[in-house]
């Protein structure tokens, strides 16, 4: 799981609580977020997760809650507080994606914004479920992206590094200095800025902002506005009815 922006997934843990399946990720996030956001003591951290944690997540026993928080604390010392900040995509990076063949685009430019997010010297790792997400890909599988992978390195694009058994990824070409094409700061929608860049039919939501792949005529928001405002249409249908039938 790839968390783009630390704060505001702290935030929504304080808001609705831990998930069940990274309860132990969000542990650490929530000590990142106190002590390096909010720039609480380790006293005060240990305070304030256990307020939350003690009904924020069921996994856990409470009274082994002190120890995983201790454990987490002392993580969050040696880390630092991720935040998505706009990440600068120029025009030399899309031409060289761009001459590639068709079916590797994609993956590429994924592969570039990732290099660019995580900015690790040795590369950066990416689970292939993250990337699949990323992509908005349903058809593609591991062997498939693997197969891809192996084009891409033969191409010299990027080349893949085993660390501890699990294989970083590190990206050639990029920071190439050229005019800046376009700036990524919907991080959930990566893909649709190529998309976009490349003539496909993608517009801002009028209500979040996010991007959306065009599927309609009269399409002006996201999946999850277009509910909201299907509901408050039918809210309003209904209280019509029911202040006529009075």
């Amino acid at each position: 799981m790839i968390i783009f922006d630390e704060i505001q997934y702290a935030e929504s843990i304080i808001r609705n609580g831990c998930s069940r399946k990274y309860i132990l990720v969000d542990f650490k996030i929530l000590a990142k977020y106190f002590l390096l956001h909010k720039q609480y003591s380790e006293e005060r951290t240990r305070e304030e997760m256990l307020l939350i944690l003690k009904d924020g997540q069921t996994l856990i026993p409470i009274n082994y809650l002190p120890q995983k928080i201790d454990l987490s604390i002392k993580f969050a010392k040696t880390e630092e507080l991720r935040c998505s900040s706009p990440i600068a995509i120029t025009l030399a990076e899309l031409e060289t994606i761009n001459n590639f063949p068709e079916h590797l685009r994609e993956l590429a430019f994924i592969y570039l914004f990732m290099s660019k997010w995580d900015s690790e010297k040795d590369g950066f790792f990416i689970e292939k479920s993250d990337l699949k997400k990323m992509l908005k890909s349903t058809s593609a599988t591991n062997s498939k992206l693997n197969i891809l992978d192996g084009e891409l390195e033969r191409l010299k694009y990027v080349q893949f590094v085993d660390y501890c058994r699990k294989e970083r990824i590190k990206v050639n070409e990029c920071n190439v200095e050229s005019e800046i094409a376009f700036e990524i700061t919907d991080f959930e929608n990566v893909i649709l800025y190529y998309r976009r860049y490349c003539g496909k039919k993608v517009i801002e939501c009028m209500d979040c902002k996010s991007l959306v792949e065009v599927k309609g005529n009269r399409q002006k928001y996201c999946k999850c506005c277009a509910n909201k405002h299907k509901l408050e249409q039918i809210r309003n249908s209904k209280a019509r009815r029911q202040k006529k039938n009075l």
